[in-house]
């Protein structure tokens, strides 16, 4: 698996951030990049079977504290 992030600080109350993940699975392997929740797994791309897929993510948010 790979990963990068990075964060952007705005004010001392407001930040974004932006992260990539990949995960590099052989032809028999079905490791996810990240868990569904319930025991369910996210395929992206979406997949029949996940065996030899690599599945990645993007995740793009804010923060702001009060």
């Amino acid at each position: 698996m790979v990963a990068v992030g990075v964060t952007h600080t705005f004010s001392k109350n407001a930040s974004a951030y932006l992260d990539y993940a990949k995960t590099y699975n052989q032809t028999l392997a079905d490791y996810g990049m990240a868990g569904g929740g319930h025991g369910n797994v996210v395929l992206l791309p979406p997949t029949t079977n996940g065996n030899g897929a690599n599945p990645y993510g993007v995740s793009l948010g804010m923060i702001y504290t009060f």
